[in-house]
C-alpha cells in the first residue's frame, strides 16, 4: 500500500548520507519528509503518532 508518511528531523551531528539511509528504509514504507526539529510537534499532532528516536 506504501500509503505511510514518515518526518525525519535530522540533529546537528547528522550527515546527509545519514539522512538518505534514513529515508530509503522508511521510503519503503512510504513518503519519507526532512523537517526542522521545531515541527515536530505540530506532526505529532496531526498524525496522532509520536516520534521515535534512533540512537
Amino acid at each position: 500500500m506504501r500509503g505511510g508518511v514518515t518526518a525525519v528531523a535530522p540533529g546537528s551531528r547528522v550527515s546527509e548520507d545519514d539522512v538518505k539511509r534514513a529515508c530509503g528504509i522508511f521510503s519503503s514504507m512510504g513518503r519519507c519528509v526532512v523537517v526542522n526539529e521545531r515541527y515536530m510537534d505540530a506532526i505529532t499532532a496531526i498524525s496522532g503518532s509520536g516520534p521515535a528516536s534512533w540512537l
